[in-house]
């Protein structure tokens, strides 16, 4: 409303001449300092509501929009609210799965990044690793594969040489079905977080996983899930929108399969023309029997 009244400001100039209750000339000034302040939180929250956004991006928004509002001089608006951002960011990142997003993301977190303490690191790789447990232990109860892979280990085949090696140096040998990925792999791979190097603010996280998928597959696992916890509910409130179109009052006898199916498809509309020319070659099809 406030950028309708400074765009036209020589209307409601010239309204206010001839009316003069409707006089702004003392508000002026109010209103394009508080429009120059509020403008980069504008820009940033509706760049936010376009599209599903992750907390990293959420994050990298909310500091541009920070920096943007900083650098606003001679107005009474923008120093309170940069405060005022500054201080909520704060209060945001002491979530543990925010933290954890940022620890994946190179944007954030690389070599002698300060992003988290040391402390904060430690908690965030423990929340992850119990993460990566609870992934395990999904896939155990859906895969059968998995279910087999605890049953009692056998001994592989072993040589002479083997024996030989195993009595000078101890352990034991080698045991079959033990999984080639251990925790320790696991855990020297986040720790390896600390040292990538630093990406800038276009880098695409999204893209820079899906490149890991082959060689950290366990920690590709953890981080697709990191990225795809929304920071906001603008997908939620789409989806009620859209139930509100497809649930009218002609069509309430819609089954709960039904009506999820349409909503499926409403809502994933995007992804159609990525996803359907690989289901199959309609060019292959007989139509010949069709009336």
């Amino acid at each position: 409303m406030l950028q309708h009244f400074n765009k036209h400001e020589e209307f409601y100039k010239d309204l206010g001449s001839q009316y003069p209750e409707l006089d702004l000339v003392n508000q002026w000034d109010f209103v394009k300092e508080y429009i120059a302040a509020f403008e980069p939180i504008y820009i940033a929250t509706k760049s936010m509501q376009a599209m599903h956004t992750s907390l990293c991006d959420f994050y990298l928004t909310w500091i541009k929009a920070v920096m943007q509002v900083g650098k606003i001089t001679s107005n009474k608006f923008a120093e309170p609210l940069a405060t005022s951002l500054t201080r909520r960011l704060k209060q945001l990142k002491d979530n543990m799965v925010f933290k954890s997003a940022l620890l994946i993301d190179p944007r954030f977190n690389y070599l002698n990044s300060t992003i988290l303490c040391a402390d904060e690191k430690e908690e965030v790789r423990a929340f992850i690793v119990a993460t990566w447990e609870r992934i395990k232990r999904l896939k155990a109860c859906d895969s059968e594969q998995a279910t087999q892979s605890t049953s009692a280990p056998t001994t592989l085949p072993c040589n002479d040489l083997d024996a030989f090696l195993t009595n000078m140096f101890g352990g034991s040998l080698p045991e079959q079905g033990l999984p080639q990925k251990t925790e320790n792999s696991f855990v020297r791979q986040l720790n390896a977080l600390d040292l990538e190097p630093h990406q800038n603010h276009s880098f695409d996280v999204w893209k820079h996983w899906l490149s890991r998928k082959n060689t950290h597959p366990e920690l590709y696992d953890v981080a697709t899930i990191l990225l795809a916890v929304p920071s906001n509910q603008v997908s939620v409130e789409r989806a009620f929108s859209a139930l509100g179109l497809v649930l009218s009052d002609k069509r309430t006898k819609l089954s709960d399969d039904m009506l999820e199916n349409i909503l499926l498809i409403k809502l994933n509309k995007q992804l159609f023309d990525k996803i359907l020319p690989g289901l199959y070659n309609w060019m292959d099809e007989d139509f010949q029997d069709l009336p």
